[in-house]
């Protein structure tokens, strides 16, 4: 299949220690790599931006398919779904918690129940 594969997730202060980790499993453990990740934090909760971010994230954020955008009200776990704004109308959009270690096939294995339902909204929810 075509369909690019966006990864949206979203964080806060008390969370964010694990989001470099999340988007580097992501980028080097799916057995099907995403396209692209997006991240969508809120402004007021990081004043200083980046600067506020720990290391390993602003390494992740040197990778050329990971996108850090930056919101000016914070909307919670909603910010995640800012994705559907920018995204083209043949994207699978999957929707990445923070604190979550997925099955390394998870990508893969939505995307071919994706192949055979191309009409239907998946969810995955097992973890390993």
């Amino acid at each position: 299949m075509s369909e690019r594969v966006i990864v949206s997730m979203t964080s806060y202060p008390a969370r964010i220690i694990n989001v470099g980790k999340a988007i580097y499993l992501l980028l080097t453990k799916q057995t099907r790599k995403p396209d692209e990740i997006h991240l969508w934090l809120a402004e007021p909760e990081f004043p200083n931006r980046e600067k506020d971010l720990p290391q390993d994230l602003q390494a992740m954020l040197n990778v050329d398919n990971v996108f850090l955008h930056w919101l000016p009200k914070n909307t919670y776990c909603h910010k995640r779904h800012e994705i559907f704004h920018t995204a083209k109308e043949d994207d699978c959009i999957f929707i990445i918690d923070d604190d979550t270690y997925y099955a390394d096939n998870l990508i893969e294995t939505v995307m071919k129940v994706h192949e055979q339902h191309p009409n239907a909204v998946i969810s995955y929810n097992q973890a390993s």
